[in-house]
């Protein structure tokens, strides 16, 4: 069987979507799965990351019921930008995840400018900002310190499809470009910025170029995605 499509999935802020390519470059089929965006308070937009994953694989059956699943080749992960979900040691959840659009860490925003904002920009290019996850991790440490004590990883959008799909705790550099974090000229964890947010680089995933291969899909995923 000649594996010559790719499915590339979209886990967005309002839906996961799923297409299968060909190797020309063209749309094969496509399944889609609505997500539930969450305003608990105002300026507060969250998701639960268990959705990101549940929506994922819902999009990822739909396309993969319409075609051979023998014929796929690979699986690549394009994702909400700044959102991000905390994990215990368990790889569970400690809270919500807080999205991109979240608006409620004004104050941190404007500590981290003071305390720091022309460093954070020569390091990450960013000027702190509302939409940079940075600020929504300081809002974390200095809001929900009982879930803060507990934080084992932070996980943007890809790296917690991707640690779903492999078992692999990986992110690109341009997944973790807009949490504000990553020294851009050096392409690795900038200690200096996340020393400012009260965070450590053992805390965060290993980084990866953009396409490049993480791992395989364990047969508890393949399975789970109609792929057997």
């Amino acid at each position: 069987m000649v594996k010559d499509y790719i499915i590339g999935v979209d886990c967005s802020t309002t839906a996961a979507k799923a297409i299968v390519w060909d190797r020309k470059g063209n749309p094969v089929v496509e399944g889609r799965q609505k997500m539930q965006l969450l305003t608990p308070r105002p300026e507060w937009a969250e998701q639960r990351a268990g959705e990101w994953w549940e929506a994922t694989v819902e999009a990822i059956r739909n396309a993969v019921q319409q075609i051979d699943p023998r014929r796929i080749t690979a699986i690549g992960i394009t994702h909400q930008r700044e959102s991000f979900v905390p994990l215990s040691r368990e790889m569970t959840p400690l809270r919500n995840g807080i999205l991109w659009v979240d608006t409620r860490a004004t104050p941190q925003v404007q500590k981290l400018k003071k305390i720091g904002g022309k460093k954070i920009h020569k390091i990450t290019g960013l000027f702190p900002n509302l939409y940079a996850s940075n600020a929504k991790i300081m809002w974390i440490k200095e809001n929900e310190p009982s879930i803060f004590e507990q934080i084992y990883k932070f996980l943007d959008v890809y790296a917690y499809l991707a640690w779903k799909l492999t078992g692999q705790l990986v992110t690109t550099w341009s997944s973790a470009c807009p949490m504000g974090l990553l020294n851009m000229s050096k392409l690795c964890w900038s200690r200096e910025v996340m020393e400012l947010v009260g965070v450590k680089e053992e805390q965060f995933c290993e980084l990866v170029a953009p396409g490049e291969i993480v791992g395989q899909l364990t047969k508890k995923t393949a399975s789970l995605l109609a792929y057997q």
